[in-house]
C-alpha cells in the first residue's frame, strides 16, 4: 500500500476541498463530519456527517461520536481522517470545540489513524484548529 503523501500537502488539499464543498448555509448548522482518506485526499475520501448536534455537546457525547467514526474508519482499513466543525457564530474557538478537538484526537490516536486536520466553519469565518488552540 502507498503511503500517504506529505502532511503539509494533504492539509493544504483538505483544507481547499472543505472550503469549496461546505457552504454558507451547512456553516450555521451545529454538525461533525469526519472525512476519511485512504493513501492520499486525492485518490478518495468518504464523508460521515452528523447533523443536529446539542449545542454543548458533553465531553461523554464527542468522545463516543468520534470513537465511532475512528473505529468505522479504521475497520475500513482506511489510514485517516479529517474533521470538520460546523456552528453558529464566529471562528473563536469555544468550550464545545475543545471537546471535539480532544475527543478527535485522542480517537484517532486509540485506532491508529492519522488525524490530517481539523477545521472549524462559522458563517463568520473558519480556522484549523490546533493543538495549541485547545490548551
Amino acid at each position: 500500500m502507498r503511503r500517504m503523501t506529505s502532511r503539509a500537502f494533504v492539509r493544504d488539499v483538505l483544507a481547499e476541498h472543505i472550503e469549496r464543498v461546505v457552504t454558507r448555509e451547512q456553516r450555521s448548522r451545529r454538525s461533525v463530519c469526519f472525512i476519511a482518506c485512504n493513501r492520499s485526499p486525492t485518490d478518495r475520501v468518504l464523508y460521515l456527517p452528523v447533523d443536529e448536534l446539542p449545542p454543548n455537546s458533553t465531553d461523554e457525547e464527542c468522545r463516543f461520536i468520534a470513537g465511532f467514526f475512528a473505529d468505522a474508519v479504521a475497520e475500513l482499513g482506511w489510514t485517516g481522517m479529517a474533521v470538520v466543525l460546523t456552528r453558529p457564530g464566529g471562528p473563536t474557538v469555544a468550550n464545545v470545540d475543545r471537546r471535539w478537538y480532544g475527543a478527535v484526537r485522542d480517537s484517532c490516536g486509540e485506532h491508529g489513524l492519522r488525524l490530517l486536520g481539523m477545521h472549524l466553519l462559522t458563517p463568520g469565518g473558519s480556522r484549523e484548529l490546533f493543538l495549541d488552540d485547545v490548551i
